[in-house]
């Protein structure tokens, strides 16, 4: 896991060397691909727990009893791994809350509205 300061100033200095033609410092895509970065680790390793889990016998059941692809997908797959899925999401929600650092490093000030130069 990368502190949010380093990924922060990893982020300004790859936005400031991008062509002219991908203007996003001090939008909100900078944002979120910064928050998307930070809360990938974490994703990852409570839905790979999840996956690991669920036992192939229970796919390989489904489509014994007739059931598609989809439906397979659908009622089981899904179903089972969903409560690690909102748990994952609860857990980057609360640690994007607590992640400053990044923030501050890629927004930018509108300098129309405080008088200065454009």
């Amino acid at each position: 896991m990368m502190p949010g300061i380093v990924l922060g100033i990893g982020f300004l200095w790859a936005f400031a060397i991008l062509p002219n033609s991908i203007p996003i410092y001090g939008t909100i895509w900078a944002l979120l691909i910064a928050y998307i970065t930070l809360g990938t680790p974490v994703s990852v390793r409570i839905m790979s727990s999840a996956y690991a889990q669920l036992s192939y016998d229970l796919e390989e059941c489904s489509r014994v009893m007739g059931a598609s692809w989809w439906q397979t997908l659908w009622r089981i797959l899904i179903a089972l791994s969903w409560p690690s899925f909102a748990v994952g999401w609860i857990l980057i929600y609360i640690g994007i809350l607590r992640e400053l650092s990044a923030s501050i490093l890629l927004y930018s000030v509108d300098r129309n509205s405080f008088g200065g130069n454009p």
